[in-house]
């Protein structure tokens, strides 16, 4: 008999951040519908967020070694661009909100 062995997940960390109001509905509401969906959210996230953070590091090391002297930064908390609170549009509705529910086997929405 072959036994699948699995080595140990790495320990996990919280991480709180603050994020505008709107986009915490938003979340929600996409949270909700991946639950519905049979989508893990929690780990969607934390793939996307391993990738925007390798993007951002590399970007930031490469505009740091052309423009910006060693030990100064480019802009600080205090003069960074602001956002609108309100970027982001009212989550699409699910498709069973449409009449149309999931289908497990294609991962598709089919209708009632």
């Amino acid at each position: 008999m072959k036994i699948a062995v699995r080595t140990k997940a790495e320990p996990q960390q919280t991480l709180r951040l603050r994020v505008p109001h709107s986009l915490k509905e938003h979340m929600d509401a996409t949270r909700k519908l991946a639950d519905q969906c049979g989508v893990d959210w929690n780990a969607t996230m934390v793939e996307a967020i391993a990738r925007f953070d390798s993007d951002l590091h590399s970007q930031l090391g490469q505009s740091r070694s052309k423009t910006v002297p060693k030990g100064e930064h480019q802009t600080s908390p205090g003069n960074a661009p602001r956002r609108s609170p309100n970027l982001y549009p009212d989550p699409p509705q699910s498709g069973a909100a449409r009449g149309q529910i999931r289908d497990p086997k294609l991962g598709t929405e089919v209708a009632e």
